[in-house]
Order: structure tokens, then C-alpha cells, then sequence
């Protein structure tokens, strides 16, 4: 029973740490219908200032948790909420490249192992929220 307790949580363990080596995924093209490991990239232009993409962030929940070399963090949910991208625990960050370019990223906030395309849909539609239109 202990042997078996051990190798669980080892098993849990080497996913979480190859979830946070893995690299982001191009969110582009259509949605997809299973991923291993969803974590996804996006590149975002507008004519925001940083404080005002900050504020469109936080219109969707999130909350800034610290900024250093040009990228801010963002997170919001909860590690003990379900599946559904709108309760899990999600993080997102904002990569300036320009001021008036970013890079998006979205991953889960403890470990996702796989998913039905919802975190490709959730970065497109953030995405298109914080372009210009």
C-alpha cells in the first residue's frame, strides 16, 4: 500500500515538473480537440498603455501578482476549483516586446495534463479582448 501511495506521488510530481519545463504552444490556427499539457502563447498588438491592460485583466478576474524584466503576472482562480477554465487556477502573463506589443501566455496554475481545447480558446478570446479592434 505505502509502495503504491509513493509511486503516486512521485508520478504527480515528474508531471507537474514537466508541465513547467515544457514550452508554450503557438495559440493559432483552430481550436484543437485534445492537447497533452495545454500551455499556450499568443501575440497581442494594441495601442494600450501597460495600465490599461492591466485594468482589462483584472475586468476578467485577474489580479497582479509581480512584475520583473518586462513581464507582469497575473493569476486568478483557484488550485482546488474543477476542470472548467473558468473556476482552475489560471495563469497568465504579459511579455512586453514593444509598447505596443506583448506576448500572452496562459497556463494552468498548478498542472494541467491534458485538455479538450479550452485553454486554446480561452487565450484566443483574451487575445482579442486585448487588441485593438
Amino acid at each position: 500500500m505505502e509502495v503504491a501511495i509513493f509511486f503516486a506521488v512521485v508520478a504527480v510530481v515528474l508531471l507537474t515538473v514537466l508541465y513547467k519545463l515544457i514550452p508554450f504552444r503557438e495559440a493559432d490556427g483552430r481550436k484543437p480537440l485534445f492537447v497533452f499539457m495545454p500551455k499556450y502563447k499568443k501575440l497581442v498588438r494594441h495601442s494600450k498603455s501597460n495600465d490599461e491592460l492591466e485594468s482589462e485583466l483584472s475586468r476578467f478576474g485577474f489580479n497582479k501578482v509581480k512584475e520583473a524584466d518586462a513581464v507582469a503576472y497575473f493569476s486568478r482562480g483557484s488550485v482546488l476549483g474543477d476542470f472548467s477554465i473558468n473556476l482552475a487556477k489560471v495563469n497568465v502573463a504579459l511579455r512586453e516586446i514593444t509598447p505596443n506589443q506583448h506576448e500572452l501566455t496562459v497556463q494552468a496554475g498548478w498542472m494541467a495534463a491534458f485538455d479538450m481545447g479550452d485553454h486554446w480558446q480561452f487565450i484566443t478570446e483574451l487575445g482579442r479582448e486585448l487588441e485593438d479592434v
